[in-house]
C-alpha cells in the first residue's frame, strides 16, 4: 500500500528518533512461498501471531532475512510457519 504525500507536508526526522536502533528486520517466511496472500490468509496468519512469538534468523541474502517464526499454543511450541502452511495445504520448501 502506498500513500501519497504533499512535499509540503514532509518533516525532517528529529535527533532523538534518529538515535534510535531499527525497529524493524526486513525478512521472509522460510517454506511459504512468495504470492499475494488473500485477505482470509492475512487474517489467519494474523490471528497466529497474536501470541508469544520467537524468530529464528536463518540466513541473509540481498539484505533479507530467512525467518521461521515459533508461537506458544497452550504452553505447547508450535511453528506456526509449518501450521499455516498445512492449513492451506502449501508446499513446504
Amino acid at each position: 500500500m502506498f500513500l501519497q504525500v504533499v512535499y509540503d507536508n514532509l518533516k525532517s526526522i528529529t535527533d532523538d528518533l534518529k538515535a534510535l536502533p531499527p525497529q524493524a528486520i526486513p525478512c521472509t517466511l522460510r517454506g511459504v512461498p512468495q504470492k499475494e496472500w488473500s485477505e482470509d490468509e492475512i487474517t489467519e496468519f494474523a490471528t497466529l501471531a497474536e501470541a508469544e512469538l520467537r524468530a529464528t534468523f536463518l540466513e541473509l541474502n540481498d539484505q533479507v532475512f530467512s525467518t521461521v517464526l515459533i508461537v506458544s499454543n497452550q504452553g505447547n511450541t508450535v511453528p506456526n510457519v509449518a501450521y499455516f502452511l498445512c492449513l492451506h495445504d502449501l508446499p513446504v520448501s
